[in-house]
């Protein structure tokens, strides 16, 4: 489910103090890279 995704997209940030790259979301998560960024691109929406 996307939020879920989302939620712990931001939970896996969140204590992060550099930048995390694409790859290493995706892989965290299970998805591909273009469904990272895009992800990225919506939670950016919300700032």
């Amino acid at each position: 489910m996307r939020a879920d995704r989302l939620l712990r997209m931001i939970w896996m940030l969140s204590g992060r103090s550099a930048p995390t790259p694409a790859t290493e979301l995706a892989d965290r998560l299970d998805v591909s890279v273009h469904t990272v960024l895009r992800d990225v691109e919506a939670l950016s929406t919300y700032t």
